[in-house]
């Protein structure tokens, strides 16, 4: 384990911070809150439409919120803001499947979810709208801190975490191996569609592609550079095709011969839906 101590001053301004982590091709993200330490005076509950959060889609959310005596919170502001990060690279039940699209750009965002008023009995129903986030590796997390302004200017506050879903399907690769592929062999790769609960998907129109890299592209390896190749602008695939997800995994091969020994990407991407993964 590493730590990284970290220190603010009493000039700093307090509110939600940003911690960013990278290693290697990874990335991760945390949101902190730096406040003095002072207690909410109200009970703030926000009801979200489902489990998941579908990605493009307009919803509706139930805020309730009292005073911790029970008194409801009538006429009180009410606001919640959502912040976008990377959700897992794999779902339940596939392991050494990767779901991630290497060719995105995406970093965290925050977003306005709503502004509304509390009425009589300190409850609010509102409509709010979810950003598509098409440019997302995968599915996401979504950060949410919903929270009540009292009239005297303080807030309270509460927060939840929930998965978030830019697509309406996921692909998930899986090679034979994680080391190196062998030459001059049929090196099969494994294909999977699921939904963004973890269920497969069956009829779903797949494309793969397969480039020779530049040999300079395994050192400065980045999105940019990988989206240079799936978005066709460094070079024609190697290979092609088109698969149709079933029930179980659907599978292609990827040969070599000796002489064309080097670095490959391989990508899948769901025709219908956009997501891609490799």
């Amino acid at each position: 384990f590493y730590t990284f101590p970290v220190a603010t001053s009493s000039e700093d301004p307090t509110g939600w911070w940003n911690a960013y982590v990278k290693g290697g091709g990874s990335a991760f993200h945390k949101s902190l809150h730096i406040e003095t330490i002072k207690p909410n005076r109200l009970k703030v509950n926000l009801e979200l439409p489902g489990e998941i959060l579908q990605g493009g889609s307009r919803n509706t959310a139930r805020i309730a919120s009292s005073w911790l005596t029970g008194v409801p919170a009538s006429g009180l502001k009410a606001s919640a803001t959502m912040t976008l990060s990377k959700g897992p690279a794999t779902f339940k039940g596939f392991d050494g499947y990767t779901f991630r699209n290497p060719a995105s750009e995406f970093e965290s965002s925050e977003f306005s979810l709503f502004e509304t008023t509390l009425d009589g009995n300190g409850n609010a129903e509102t409509a709010f709208n979810l950003p598509a986030a098409q440019d997302a590796p995968g599915m996401l997390q979504a950060f949410i801190v919903t929270s009540v302004l009292e009239s005297g200017g303080d807030e309270s506050f509460t927060t939840q975490t929930v998965p978030y879903s830019p697509f309406p399907a996921y692909v998930g690769v899986k090679f034979p191996t994680d080391g190196d592929l062998e030459t001059d062999k049929d090196n099969t790769v494994r294909v999977a569609v699921v939904t963004a609960a973890g269920e497969r998907l069956s009829g779903r129109q797949l494309e793969y592609r397969v480039f020779k890299t530049d040999w300079s592209w395994w050192w400065d390896n980045n999105p940019y550079e990988v989206a240079g190749y799936v978005n066709g602008r460094r070079a024609k695939p190697v290979a092609s095709g088109i698969l149709t997800s079933g029930s179980q995994d659907v599978t292609f091969n990827l040969r070599a011969a000796e002489a064309d020994w080097g670095r490959y990407l391989v990508v899948v991407r769901d025709v219908e839906g956009g997501h891609l993964a490799g």
